[in-house]
Formats: structure tokens, C-alpha cells, sequence
């Protein structure tokens, strides 16, 4: 009886062990500062409609995300004296 007991913990804990594997790989995270395009490493494709913010996403084990960066720079190329630095 308690060999039987053992073994269906045991086997609990291995059904257990790869769920969460399976989650854990099928995660990816992008920074607050980021935006990702959800990318298929199998066939190399993406979605340009499937945009993600920053956050932790489900997007399966073969896919990963080409991220961008999510904030704006603005450069000025203005030669006026009001201008914030210098003409290029």
C-alpha cells in the first residue's frame, strides 16, 4: 500500500513539474519601455497586427518577441537662436 501511495505522489509531481515547464517556457516578458512583435522561430514569420506592451505574455514555446523600443527622441536639425542645441 505504500509503494502505490509513493509512486502516485511521485508521478503527481512529475505531471506537476512538466506543466509549469510548459508554462515557463511558453512565457517571454517585455519591459515598460518596450513593444514586441510576437515572432514564430519555426516558420519566421510575425504578425504586424499582434503588438505587445510591456508586461509577461503567453505566446507559446516556439515564438519569441523582436522588441522596439517604446519612447520617443526627437532631434532637431534648425539653426533659429530659439533652438535646444546646435545645428548638426
Amino acid at each position: 500500500m505504500e509503494g502505490k501511495l509513493g509512486c502516485a505522489s511521485t508521478c503527481c509531481l512529475v505531471v506537476m513539474g512538466l506543466i509549469f515547464g510548459g508554462i515557463y517556457i511558453s512565457t517571454s516578458t517585455l519591459e515598460p519601455i518596450e513593444y514586441g512583435l510576437k515572432f514564430n522561430k519555426i516558420s519566421k514569420s510575425y504578425k504586424e497586427k499582434d503588438v505587445y506592451g510591456g508586461g509577461w505574455h503567453l505566446i507559446g514555446p516556439t515564438n519569441t518577441f523582436l522588441t522596439f523600443p517604446a519612447t520617443v527622441t526627437n532631434i532637431e536639425f534648425a539653426s533659429y537662436k530659439e533652438s535646444e542645441s546646435p545645428p548638426l
